[in-house]
């Protein structure tokens, strides 16, 4: 996952970020804000020897440090144990009882030192200090009274309190420390959620994942408002202008399946947009607006029911068999000839002879061919809508077709052996 990719996934998931932090937050500080504030307190004892040389009476402390820190070692082994903690709760009112000190008390040495920590946690700031200094002089009465000190005439031991423990100031953990690291801790998992969600999500999101998946590349971004009908700007009309240039560049140049050097045809284009149908009639509709400024002749078919009557759509069933049924279609000041199957089942009719000869004389009276097709309709009438034609454009909608939905359908161009001139990504604008 690259930078880009982890900025976009806080970008689309900032509400379950934001949701779990608050979540962590809010019940960290009541968790904090009901319970009983601990208190910590700590003494620090001090395991000394030293080493007389049989030359020198004075006492080396240098010779005996390996000593010192062995011996630590094993106070602290014993720091704990319950003649140590019974006999601190002799020396503080704070317990009834050694047993009360097992659960508060720890006693550990510093790494590779002669040092002891002796700490202590109590519901009071005074009972963490008068426990922390009990269990410290406890546990010297109990080294000098049991454990056996090998101190011979080269070696000396002394066992001592060097910083007795004070009352702290607060408590251990603060209400603000616990809600920050709990908010901390949400946004961790927040993030980790949003993650799941954005790798669970087969949305296309973006014209570059659109072309990765495709192979091929997104000749033009298009925008469309909230309800499916493309935006009328200027930047949108040049963006079908480019749409339409690039087409007719690739239809010009052979990369369509009708095009030979012995006898060039007109070309049709199926446009297509896997998984939603309500793109296609307007993206046709557009797309031969701009083709019909240039004075070209365009030939619509639109295999749903996208082009209503509204749009002057002529009935195709209607128009099949007649001489003159591609010349007799309205042309309206875009020079459209628009015909219209209603939505009816087209699979069986787009397999016909009558469907191809209309279709041939369409090619006569048109310099393009615009096919509306249905992706969603049966696998029979897309690949017989592809089939007639000599490339296709997909339409994908950034936040609404799937993956699975754009592999499939270039599956079935592919089954039929029409090549893809390319995609127009759908952009929705508030």
């Amino acid at each position: 996952m690259t930078a880009r990719d982890l900025l976009r996934v806080v970008r689309e998931g900032w509400a379950i970020i934001l949701a779990v932090t608050v979540l962590f937050a809010a019940a960290a500080y009541a968790y904090a804000a009901t319970r009983t504030p601990t208190y910590e307190s700590a003494a620090t004892l001090l395991v000394s020897a030293c080493t007389v040389s049989e030359d020198v009476e004075v006492c080396d402390p240098a010779g005996g440090t390996a000593f010192a820190v062995e011996r630590a070692r094993i106070y602290a082994s014993v720091g704990t144990t319950g003649e140590v903690l019974d006999g601190a709760a002799e020396y503080t009112d704070a317990v009834d009882s050694g047993e009360a000190l097992i659960d508060v008390v720890t006693v550990r040495q510093a790494t590779d030192s002669a040092l002891l920590t002796v700490r202590a946690t109590a519901s009071t700031a005074e009972d963490a200090a008068d426990i922390a200094n009990a269990v410290a002089l406890s546990l010297i009465e109990y080294v000098d009274d049991t454990v056996e000190v090998e101190e011979t005439d080269r070696t000396r031991v002394q066992f001592a309190v060097i910083g007795e423990a004070d009352p702290p100031s607060g408590p251990s953990e603060s209400i603000r420390q616990t809600v920050v690291l709990a908010a901390i801790l949400g946004i961790f998992i927040g993030l980790a959620l949003a993650l799941l969600r954005w790798y669970l999500n087969t949305r296309i999101r973006d014209a570059q994942e659109a072309e990765a998946i495709a192979g091929t590349d997104v000749l033009a971004e298009l925008r469309f408002a909230a309800d499916d009908v493309p935006v009328s700007d200027r930047d949108s009309d040049d963006a079908f202008h480019q749409l339409r240039t690039v087409i007719a560049a690739r239809l010009t140049n052979g990369e369509t399946t009708g095009t030979t050097d012995e006898a060039p045809r007109i070309p049709a284009v199926v446009v297509l947009s896997p998984g939603d149908d309500t793109l296609t009639p307007h993206v046709t509709r557009r797309l031969a607006a701009s083709f019909a400024s240039t004075r070209a002749r365009v030939g619509v078919l639109s295999l749903h029911d996208g082009f209503d009557a509204a749009a002057n759509a002529v009935d195709l069933r209607e128009s099949l068999g007649r001489e003159d049924a591609a010349a007799a279609g309205p042309v309206g000041d875009a020079l459209v000839m628009t015909y219209s199957t209603r939505g009816e089942d087209t699979s069986v009719l787009l397999g016909t002879k009558a469907f191809s000869a209309f279709l041939e004389q369409l090619r006569t009276v048109a310099d393009v061919v615009l096919i509306d097709a249905a992706a969603n309709g049966p696998q029979a009438e897309l690949t017989g809508a592809a089939r007639v034609a000599d490339g296709a454009l997909v339409v994908v909608e950034a936040g609404r077709t799937r993956r699975q939905e754009l592999e499939g359908a270039l599956r079935s161009l592919d089954l039929v052996g029409v090549p893809v001139l390319g995609l127009a990504t759908v952009n929705r604008s508030n």
